[in-house]
């Protein structure tokens, strides 16, 4: 048992268990057969992330580039 979402994608990938890792940190290694889904249609608890930043009349290209990019690499349909 970890913490630490690092460690246990390596260990997953070595071998050592099944883990519950994100979609956007396992999709590659799904796709190249390196790991194998389960429990696919199991119901789990949806995490949200948020980008929280200060409220600007006018939003700098910078933060909506990053908030864009925060969309596709996170996104709620798995990539497999």
């Amino acid at each position: 048992m970890t913490d630490n979402v690092d460690a246990l994608h390596e260990l997953a990938l070595q071998g050592g268990g099944i883990a519950r890792l994100s979609a956007f940190k396992v999709g590659k290694d799904i796709q190249a057969g390196r790991l194998i889904p389960l429990l696919e249609n199991y119901n789990r608890e949806i995490q949200r992330i948020h980008a929280i930043y200060p409220h600007r009349n006018y939003l700098p290209v910078k933060v909506r580039v990053f908030i864009d990019f925060l969309l596709e690499a996170f996104t709620p349909t798995t990539p497999w």
